[in-house]
């Protein structure tokens, strides 16, 4: 189990890092241009994932947030994909330092709602890494509506190859 979750958090790392490069390219103003989805930006997007996956990490390491890390953001499209980027790199060095056993331990915190609530640790990482894959895929359909062209491929099978070769 642990190598797949380690594949998994290098995957998510990989795809941000995907998506956050393309997001460089587009007109700035592009990144809080409103469009129908979850948030209503591709920034608002980009702060949501951080969010969570800052959410996550924490509680994986025994601290549960009663708000979201964002609140207040004032930064540059630059400083949202930064936090993002080094959030998601985090979770590789969690990983890194499991075990097959701790991947099975329960990870008990609050939510930001103040609800008590307990998930394996594995479940944990698994519903992170997928809740993140969920919303690059609405960054994808965004990018679109913006007129970007040349949208990188953020698939699993694709990190796979690349990761393969050589």
């Amino acid at each position: 189990m642990k190598d797949l979750l380690l594949s998994y958090v290098k995957y998510n790392f990989w795809a941000n890092s995907r998506i956050i490069d393309k997001l460089k390219t587009i007109d700035p103003g592009d990144w809080d241009k409103e469009q129908k989805s979850s948030f209503k930006t591709l920034k608002l997007t980009v702060l949501h994932l951080y969010d969570a996956e800052t959410i996550w990490y924490d509680r994986l390491n025994g601290k549960s947030l009663a708000k979201y890390p964002s609140e207040g953001f004032a930064g540059t499209n630059e400083d949202a994909a930064g936090l993002l980027l080094e959030t998601s790199k985090k979770f590789i060095h969690f990983m890194n330092n499991q075990t097959e056993e701790d991947l099975l331990k329960k990870c008990s915190f609050r939510r930001i709602n103040g609800e008590e609530f307990s998930m394996q640790v594995s479940d944990v990482l698994l519903h992170c890494m997928n809740h993140s894959t969920f919303h690059r895929g609405q960054m994808i359909t965004m990018l679109r509506y913006t007129g970007a062209d040349e949208l990188p491929s953020t698939d699993y099978s694709t990190y796979c190859n690349l990761n393969t070769k050589g």
